[in-house]
């Protein structure tokens, strides 16, 4: 046999951990074979040990048995392995892998040496073998799985297996936003700070949570509160009518996405997305929103004046409501009555008239 049945393993293996994403050891952890070529007997010994990683600095007496042919170390990780015990050789040569960040593969172990400075050749001569789980760069804190979880989900980190991809934890993948949504839990209902369009900043630690944050900003910014607009009702029907991707400022260059944050983003569809939501954007603080990598005016939005009884928009002063109170009572009361006082003043001046002078109205009678 050759090196393709080592390919071929670890196919296998990345098919497994892709089909099998919630195990407490999704990623791939080391392997050794007591023959050459990833033949023989293996440790871990079979698939249901695929689940878990090894136990960290732990000693695995003759993990293989009296045969040790053949090793896989995935990328960060290291193994001390003795041949006797004061003899003894690390692998990859860099501890816990930083010079390189690439797994190990070694189909056959008959010409590999305990070390550089060691002739001794490790092939079935290894007594002992420890574990050791991938670091924190530049530290000896362990890199655990959900550090890993968080880097791969963020473009941090590719983790590559033989030929293959891991893909069971890429950005948009089930497997992702359900971890990025846990993880970003205690800044979820964060959005706008101090009733304006700039959004809350959240600790380092939750930087990739940005998208999250700013989508709520965006939807009291671009939804009228107490909205029954579907658009506005939930993250999936904002995200498609106003992109946080496009609108979101820190989001466009960072940050988590989730799968339904999908869509591209261009300054055309901007200001269509401007122009289509036209009155029914609601600003505070401003005329301009940041879309993409730059701000755009909001030239559609005409500020609706709430009517006033005063200009200045303030309150009205006592002696104002005063002339106001007057004026209505002149207007409803007091001219109708001195129209009828005047009329009936004038009526009793006739009827004087007519006593003081009977002689005009005996002429009159006789005339008639």
């Amino acid at each position: 046999m050759s090196v393709t049945n080592c390919l071929q393993f670890l196919a296998q293996y990345a098919e497994y951990l892709n089909l099998n994403p919630s195990i407490q050891g999704p990623r791939p952890h080391p392997f050794f074979w007591s023959g050459i070529n990833c033949t023989g007997t293996a440790w871990p010994t079979n698939e249901m040990n695929w689940n878990t990683e090894p136990a960290d600095g732990v000693i695995n007496p003759n993990p293989v048995g009296s045969q040790f042919g053949s090793m896989y170390i995935p990328a960060g990780w290291s193994v001390v392995l003795y041949v006797n015990a004061n003899e003894s050789g690390t692998f990859p040569a860099s501890n816990f892998g930083q010079d390189t960040g690439l797994p190990l593969l070694i189909a056959d172990t008959s010409s590999t040496t305990l070390s550089a400075t060691d002739g001794t050749i490790i092939k079935d001569t290894i007594i002992q073998a420890i574990v050791n789980s991938p670091r924190i760069f530049g530290t000896t804190l362990p890199y655990t799985v959900p550090n890993w979880q968080l880097d791969m989900c963020i473009n941090n980190v590719s983790t590559v297996i033989g030929a293959q991809h891991l893909t069971s934890y890429q950005a948009g993948s089930i497997e992702c936003d359900a971890f990025m949504t846990s993880y970003c839990s205690p800044v979820s209902s964060w959005g706008c700070s101090s009733n304006n369009l700039q959004v809350t900043p959240v600790p380092d630690q939750y930087s990739p949570c940005i998208c999250l944050v700013e989508q709520n900003c965006l939807r009291s910014t671009f939804c009228i509160p107490g909205s029954t607009n579907p658009n506005c009702q939930n993250d999936q029907a904002f995200s498609a009518f106003i992109p946080v991707t496009c609108f979101g400022r820190q989001c466009s260059i960072s940050g988590y996405r989730w799968s339904y944050m999908n869509q591209p983003c261009n300054i055309t569809l901007c200001s269509q997305i401007i122009t289509l939501v036209g009155n029914d954007i609601t600003l505070r603080g401003g005329s301009t929103i940041w879309c993409g990598n730059r701000d755009m005016a909001i030239a559609t939005v005409t500020p609706v004046p709430v009517p006033s009884p005063n200009v200045s928009g303030g309150t009205l002063e006592l002696w104002e409501w005063i002339i106001i109170g007057v004026a209505i009572f002149a207007v409803s009361v007091a001219v109708p009555l001195s129209i009828l006082v005047f009329r009936q003043a004038k009526k009793r001046k006739e009827n004087l008239d007519n006593l003081e002078n009977p002689s005009s109205n005996l002429f009159s009678a006789n005339k008639n």
